[in-house]
Formats: C-alpha cells, sequence, structure tokens
C-alpha cells in the first residue's frame, strides 16, 4: 500500500485546522509547512521499514523525533503553548493513523482516545 504526500498533509493539516481553531490564523502558515514535512517523513519511514533498512521500533523512534521537532516549530508562534501544539499534533497524526498503520502491516502510529484537557490557574498548584 502506497501513501499519498498530498492526501496525508492534506488531512493532518484539517486536523490540526480543527485543533487548533481560534490560532488557526497564526498557526497557518508554520502549519502547512510542518505537516507537509511531517507526511513526507511518515512517507521516508515507511519505505525504510518496509524495504529492511530499519525495525518497527526504529520506525517507532523515528516519528518521535518527528514529532518533537514538529512540536519545537510550532512552539514558535506567539502564544501558542506546548498544550496546543502537543494536541494538533496528535490530531493529525491520530487521523492518518489508519493509512499508516495499514501500509505498514503494524502499530506505528496511536489512534487517539478520549482527550485530555489540562486546566490550570497560574501560581496555583495543580493539588490544590
Amino acid at each position: 500500500m502506497n501513501l499519498d504526500l498530498q492526501s496525508l498533509a492534506n488531512t493532518m493539516l484539517d486536523a490540526v485546522r480543527t485543533t487548533a481553531s481560534a490560532r488557526w490564523p497564526a498557526l497557518r502558515a508554520l502549519a502547512e509547512v510542518e505537516m507537509r514535512k511531517l507526511a513526507q517523513a511518515l512517507i521516508d519511514i515507511h519505505a525504510l521499514q518496509q524495504a529492511g533498512h530499519i525495525s518497527k521500533a526504529r520506525a517507532r523512534q523515528l516519528v518521535g523525533m518527528q514529532r518533537t521537532a514538529t512540536r519545537g516549530v510550532l512552539c514558535t508562534v506567539k502564544g501558542l503553548g506546548l498544550l496546543t501544539a502537543d494536541q494538533a499534533i496528535a490530531a493529525a497524526l491520530g487521523v492518518v493513523a489508519g493509512a499508516v498503520n495499514g501500509a505498514l502491516k503494524f502499530k506505528l502510529l496511536d489512534v487517539p482516545g478520549k482527550e485530555v484537557k489540562a486546566s490550570f490557574k497560574a501560581g496555583k498548584d495543580l493539588d490544590a
């Protein structure tokens, strides 16, 4: 099964747009570039794993590194925090997990379940 760059990137971008909602205008330019890069990385990881050049474990490590790199770039958007960046990335990878996992014939990406929202007030302990 082949993965299509444009289809993956657009599907991921739609998920980021939905997740980012009000922050979308500030995030859009970087998100478009980063989702294309992330989609290309998934295609490259698929090709390497299918050719036997990397193991499943290495494929998972490479995806983790790509997530971290994408998070770092998205966090450069003024006012965008780690939680929002992580939610956007999780949504993007979640919507393509079925296609990517199916192409690889193993679970590389997790399908997100119920979202956990962080909530706290500045200066307050989380347990208080």
